[in-house]
């Protein structure tokens, strides 16, 4: 089995699954947050820093007369990811 991806040296974060079975498993998901501080906030796919590079310029862009426009993005979070308030 190949190594698992690294998030970074200051992660709190616990082991991802070995499998897709155990995103099942309540054992894993107690040990999953028994394992992390209560406070500390959980990204899937990455924190503000990582995935700015690729979001910020699907978010502005430029209009035919040469003038800025913004996007507005609507957050659909759950959970206790900082995504929204990092962005």
């Amino acid at each position: 089995m190949p190594p698992r991806p690294q998030r970074g040296a200051a992660s709190v974060d616990p082991p991802l699954p070995s499998s897709g079975a155990e995103f099942r498993s309540e054992a894993y998901w107690r040990a999953f947050f028994e394992a992390r501080p209560a406070d500390a906030a959980f990204e899937w796919y990455g924190d503000w820093r990582q995935l700015k590079p690729l979001l910020l310029p699907l978010c502005v862009g430029e209009k035919e007369d040469g003038s800025v426009e913004t996007a507005r993005v609507v957050v659909l979070g759950c959970g206790n990811s900082a995504l929204s308030a990092q962005m």
